[in-house]
């Protein structure tokens, strides 16, 4: 962080903060999971498998773009109706997209 060079109250009140930000998210993960946990134990204790759809991985997969894609439209969604965004974000330029084919090259070796 950059905020030990402004000075010692500014150190403090940024590791402050960063340690109030991963003790609250810690702990909301941490139940959010227990939760989940309990409840996965009780269907699985009924007999109730949740395998309605048949999709198995494949489900898993598309469950996990299907929320990439809807982040990717509510980010845009911001930055397009955001007053905040309008001096610093004006359009999409060519130049965003000068490295894209060697990162699709990286991406395509990694799988």
């Amino acid at each position: 962080m950059f905020v030990g060079h402004l000075g010692a109250v500014a150190l403090f009140s940024a590791s402050l903060a960063t340690s109030f930000a991963a003790v609250l998210a810690f702990n909301l993960l941490m139940g959010m999971s227990t939760a989940l946990e309990t409840l996965c134990g009780q269907s699985y204790g009924a007999k109730q498998y949740l395998f309605r759809v048949r999709l198995g991985n494949a489900g898993a997969a598309l469950a996990g773009s299907i929320s990439y894609w809807i982040n990717v439209l509510m980010l845009a969604f911001y930055i397009n109706l955001s007053p905040s965004c309008a001096q610093t974000w004006t359009s999409f330029s060519r130049e965003s997209l000068d490295e894209i084919v060697p990162f699709l090259r990286l991406a395509v070796l990694q799988l």
